[in-house]
């Protein structure tokens, strides 16, 4: 479900800006500043425009470019606009002639502009339906479990995912379809491993997120159950000097995939 994957992230990303947590020493940049373009590359030379974003000077609004294949020269472009408010994110995502793709996502936040819950609907071609309600359950501001129920076509699943925390860093996720009648159920984990000295930008692309206080250095995914695999990711930055991550390269089973983010301020 890669679009219910990039609404997500673009969504989230409207609501951040590129600043240091307040817990952290160094002091936010004046003005305020967010990625404004994403390129990506497997070989680190021939970049391809991923996708743009352009936010409003009040900050209720942010609009998107972006491609499924990761080049916005294809002809798979598709557009996504996300509208915010102190109560709620409204995303929805648009073909290259910007006619409704069939795909919208509904965030309410709380006054500390955490997610509480999400309502996402998905209706594809062939006519088929698919919506998800997903709840967010926090103690101590930290994000401890996420409940996701979704409807297909009808049909009801439910899937759990759970966060482990060290020195309120999350080390662990842990989830699972919640299937009646199973008593062992097919079980993903990651554990996260992070530069303790380099704080997160949520607004960059992780394959799983990153739940922690710092980037990520490595993600370690393990699924247990009937089916089984793991693999390993690492993560280098180039950091310019107002702390901002330029370049994120990523180690995935030998494989090498570049990140470049240009920024805009305002």
């Amino acid at each position: 479900m890669k679009y219910k994957i990039l609404l997500s992230v673009l969504s989230f990303t409207a609501l951040i800006s590129c600043k240091k947590d307040k817990d952290y020493p160094a002091p936010s940049p004046e003005p305020q500043c967010y990625v404004k373009s994403v390129s990506y590359s497997q070989d680190d030379e021939a970049y391809s425009l991923y996708y743009t974003q352009i936010r409003s000077l009040d900050g209720k609004t942010a609009e998107f470019t972006y491609s499924d294949d990761s080049d916005l020269s294809s002809s798979q472009v598709k557009y996504a606009k996300a509208v915010i408010s102190d109560k709620y994110i409204i995303g929805s995502l648009f073909d290259k002639n910007k006619n409704p793709f069939g795909i919208n996502d509904t965030i309410w936040i709380n006054e500390r502009k955490l997610p509480v819950k999400s309502i996402e609907h998905f209706n594809f071609d062939d006519g088929s339906i698919i919506i998800d309600r997903t709840d967010y359950y926090y103690e101590n501001n930290l994000l401890v479990k996420t409940i996701t129920q979704r409807s297909e076509d009808g049909e009801p699943s439910e899937r759990i995912k759970l966060f482990n925390y060290i020195n309120g860093n999350c080390s662990q996720t842990r989830e699972f379809e919640n299937k009646k009648g199973i008593d062992v159920h097919d079980t993903t984990y990651v554990d996260f491993e992070y530069y303790l000295d380099k704080p997160a930008q949520k607004e960059l692309m992780y394959e799983f997120g990153n739940p922690g206080k710092y980037l990520i250095k490595r993600a370690i995914e393990n699924r247990k159950g009937q089916f089984k695999y793991k693999h390993s990711i690492n993560y280098t930055y180039e950091i310019n000097s107002n702390g901002f991550v330029t370049k994120q390269t990523v180690e995935r089973d030998g494989e090498l995939y570049f990140t470049k983010y240009e920024y805009t301020c305002q």
